[in-house]
């Protein structure tokens, strides 16, 4: 059993170091992802609680439409993931040695994955702007198409790490990067700069800086303050977004639809998770109290790049290998959804352990190395 513990801890490259707080928020938004494409293929399934007859289903049926309208909102998964994303590249840009080398380090953390995933199958079928678009995810040429429907999160990041290369490693005088880093952000949240179309959610990376600058250990007093003030609030900005993503599809096609709604009600979003963030950073670690999802955490924490690229794939209900899986698995006497999901969902995570071993792997052992 100790054998196989530490085989797993030595695959995963687990360790003591790692802070499962932020693996924790990590997983939650992929997974949140995850849920929002899987349900988009079950778009129309709601039950009619009107037609329940038996206590179960007058029990079951609301039940289940509150998950399911839950998993209708869970794209706002993408907008911690920004709030993460800004939290670390800011502390990640603050020990860089040059811009260059901050640069590659993401792209070779970034690309390897995507190339063997999405690029390489499908190498010939689309025009060489495309491929293109998609090998450095900055969105170039403006028909270009994605080859897979997440990776415009990714143009977002890729664009986020530029402005945090220009403004905290390549200027070094604080009021001079000030200006330009303002400078550079209104050029991205014009509206002719076509590769950030969704301005507002951009935004999510700053609020992972502001936690970044208010946690630091350098600035003690603002943090105190900041720590009761994020307790206070953590219950009622949890029950606000759990309010929120419960009733947001019924409300969603307006707030799409009116720039204004759709711009507040991003920036409330950011705020709310903000809070939350917080509380991820400053409370006791999550391995203290259940030291044994801990390492389930990390481990999916660890996978969660290849997870992201990789699921789109499989939560589509109609890809031939998952239609055989569910016909298999019908014996089970679940319904097919359910079934689907937890395919879906293990056979994703499965494939996307083997992705990280080959692809991923190498690279955190050679930072880990420096």
């Amino acid at each position: 059993m100790k054998n196989i513990v530490n085989f797993i801890r030595e695959f995963y490259l687990l360790d003591a170091k790692r802070n499962v707080n932020l693996d924790l928020i990590r997983s939650i938004a992929i997974i949140a992802v995850f849920n929002f494409h899987f349900r988009g293929g079950y778009e129309h399934t709601l039950y009619n609680v009107q037609a329940a007859t038996s206590f179960s289903e007058k029990l079951y049926y609301p039940m289940a439409n509150f998950f399911l309208n839950i998993m209708s909102a869970s794209f706002l998964g993408v907008d911690m993931l920004f709030i993460l994303s800004g939290y670390l590249a800011y502390i990640s840009g603050q020990k860089a040695q040059g811009f260059w080398s901050y640069i590659s380090q993401r792209y070779v953390r970034l690309v390897p994955v995507v190339f063997f995933v999405v690029l390489l199958p499908g190498l010939g079928m689309h025009p060489a702007k495309d491929y293109f678009d998609n090998l450095l995810f900055l969105k170039l040429f403006r028909e270009s198409k994605y080859l897979n429907f997440v990776t415009w999160i990714i143009t977002y990041t890729v664009y986020f790490y530029i402005w945090i290369g220009i403004t905290l490693i390549v200027i070094k005088n604080h009021k001079i990067r000030s200006i330009v880093g303002l400078v550079l952000l209104t050029l991205i949240m014009l509206p002719g700069f076509y590769p950030i179309p969704d301005k507002v959610r951009f935004l999510g990376f700053f609020y992972g800086i502001l936690a970044a600058i208010i946690t630091s250990d350098n600035a003690t007093l603002r943090k105190d303050k900041s720590n009761r003030f994020a307790r206070i609030l953590f219950f009622p900005a949890l029950l606000a977004v759990i309010i929120i993503m419960s009733q947001l599809s019924r409300h969603w096609p307006t707030i799409e639809s009116t720039p204004l709604y759709h711009n507040v009600f991003f920036s409330c979003v950011h705020v709310l998770f903000f809070i939350l963030f917080i509380n991820a950073v400053i409370r006791q670690p999550v391995a203290v109290f259940l030291p044994k999802v801990s390492a389930p955490i990390s481990i999916f924490a660890m996978i969660s790049y290849s997870f992201f690229i990789l699921h789109a794939t499989y939560t589509d209900k109609n890809n031939p290998l998952m239609v055989k899986l569910i016909h298999l698995a019908q014996f089970f006497s679940l319904e097919s959804p359910i079934v689907h999901y937890i395919l879906a969902f293990f056979l994703t995570a499965a494939l996307a352990s083997v992705i990280f071993y080959f692809l991923e792997r190498p690279y955190f052992t050679r930072k880990s190395a420096k």
